[in-house]
């Protein structure tokens, strides 16, 4: 009975591939590093990010939008996410091919401790996804708020997203939880059984192409709003660029799908799972960035005006000691004249939208 056992646990955790032979030491090919590397890049981008939005709003504009909130709620959520995925990854689990792994190592790796992050961070993902997302259709409605059209069309937009990826949450938590008992083995059966493998991946697959047509409609929505706007037309280029960041977290969540895909016709799950949790933190950490990027804009521009202002003041200051007070007071008003005004804050982000922020030097490039 005990030989049969131990016989049973050294089995592989799949059958290898044909020509493939199982290796349960930690010589096998292992591809966790790559998470990690991902992970901290992007946990140090959400928090430079996030740094720089919290001291711009502090320091320099000193104006809290509802923005502010949901983009509060974006980073924490991507925040959780990671650190979840890399609480899970710990343990000769997760990273390594399936056949490479014994059944008594995955006992021993995926404790109940790892399951129920497991069945957190699957449950997670999509919420975590959409309270970024959520934070840049806030954003929209703040910086665009006299486009009557944009507005109603981000609320739909919000309204549709979050029912649609809160009802995958709910479904997944019904079908891939246990029914009776908490333990260890509970939750192993609960995600083997036939209720929740017969419609994980399906859920899965149904998230990520969500993700990736919201992620196409907040690259393309804006982009007229700012084309109509009364700005130079390098200030649009600029701008539109920074909305484009969002490629990257389109990138991703199309990456995201691929992998979501694999993983319904491949049983090397332990090995597939690092790409796609990769994807989803690069497409949280994309949100995140776009959603804290006017803000720090705006403050590196309210910097270089009190920067170039200061330059002048001591340009003029130096000039003055062989002049007259007639060409003194000439240098100001050409100082003066080649420097940004005041920003005014309450007309929005974007300065120059309503005509009254620009400084003369950005009308006469406009001309």
């Amino acid at each position: 009975m005990a030989d049969a056992m131990s016989a049973e646990l050294n089995q592989p955790y799949a059958p290898p591939p044909p020509g493939q032979t199982s290796d349960f030491s930690d010589n096998a090919a292992n591809r966790i590093y790559q998470l990690y590397i991902v992970a901290g890049v992007c946990l140090v981008l959400v928090l430079l990010f996030a740094s720089a939005r919290y001291f711009a709003k502090r320091r320099v504009i000193k104006h809290r939008t509802w923005d502010d909130l949901t983009c509060l709620l974006g980073v924490i959520g991507t925040l959780a996410y990671t650190t979840i995925v890399i609480g899970l990854s710990v343990g000769r689990f997760y990273g390594y091919h399936s056949w490479d792994v014994s059944v008594a190592q995955a006992l021993t790796s995926q404790s109940k401790a790892h399951l129920v992050l497991l069945v957190i961070s699957t449950c997670l993902s999509g919420p975590a996804l959409w309270l970024v997302k959520l934070s840049v259709f806030v954003l929209y409605l703040e910086l665009f708020s006299p486009f009557r059209w944009l507005r109603i069309t981000a609320i739909c937009g919000i309204l549709i997203s979050g029912l649609y990826f809160f009802g995958i949450t709910i479904a997944f938590a019904i079908l891939c939880s246990p029914l009776h008992g908490h333990s260890q083995m509970d939750y192993f059966n609960a995600l083997l059984a036939p209720r929740c493998q017969n419609h994980d991946i399906g859920m899965a697959i149904s998230n990520r192409a969500g993700h990736l047509a919201t992620d196409v409609f907040l690259i393309l929505l804006p982009l007229p709003a700012v084309w109509s706007l009364h700005m130079p037309f390098k200030r649009k280029l600029g701008v539109s660029a920074m909305f484009l960041t969002g490629i990257l977290g389109l990138i991703a969540s199309t990456l995201g799908l691929y992998y979501q895909v694999t993983l319904e016709y491949r049983s090397d799950t332990t090995w597939d799972l690092i790409p796609a949790w990769i994807t989803s933190i690069v497409e949280m950490t994309a949100g995140v960035m776009i959603c804290c990027m006017p803000t720090v804009a705006q403050a590196l521009k309210a910097f270089h005006s009190s920067w170039s202002q200061s330059r002048s003041t001591k340009s003029s200051s130096h000039y003055r000691l062989g002049s007259s007070s007639a060409n003194t007071a000439k240098i100001k008003r050409e100082a003066s004249d080649s420097t940004l005004q005041p920003i005014h804050l309450e007309q929005g982000y974007f300065p120059g939208s309503t005509g009254t922020a620009w400084s003369r030097s950005e009308e006469a490039e406009n001309d």
